[in-house]
């Protein structure tokens, strides 16, 4: 399984604390707490403050100083509009692109780290995670040498 980034953990927990509005049919102006959802979608506080904050970005929640966040549209309001959609990882875009290239013959059979680096501008990290599912994938393999 890929692991998340940060950005994406956080617009993908937004879109559950929207899910629970709905399960609950929360009405407008409930308030939601940053530890009552914690332990509802079992992760701590942190992550949760973040993705109310990008829900409050949104109009779905509004943010009170010093009080908290505050459901702004009742469950019945909440639309397919109000869900945040989850940001690519930069491997994703990597992998794709790598990927297409590859069939469209732009990329060798043969080729190292250093190539797909200058090549593609990405750092060491993203293309190792692209690399390891490719290889994974069966789609390429590593030479017993360089490349």
């Amino acid at each position: 399984m890929q692991r998340r980034d940060k950005t994406q953990a956080r617009h993908a927990l937004a879109n559950l604390i929207i899910g629970l509005v709905g399960s609950l049919h929360l009405r407008a102006g409930h308030h939601l707490t940053e530890q009552w959802l914690a332990e509802q979608l079992s992760v701590s506080r942190t992550p949760v403050r973040a993705a109310l904050m990008l829900l409050a970005e949104r109009g779905v929640v509004m943010a009170r100083p010093r009080q908290g966040f505050f459901l702004a549209v009742p469950w019945n309001e909440i639309t397919h509009q109000h869900a945040v959609e989850i940001p690519s990882m930069p491997e994703e875009a990597f992998y794709s692109r790598l990927l297409r290239d590859r069939l469209a013959g732009e990329v060798v059979d043969s080729f190292t780290q250093t190539e797909l680096a200058r090549r593609y501008r990405v750092n060491r990290t993203v293309m190792l995670r692209a690399l390891t599912r490719m290889a994974d994938e069966g789609l390429v393999a590593r030479n017993k040498g360089q490349g």
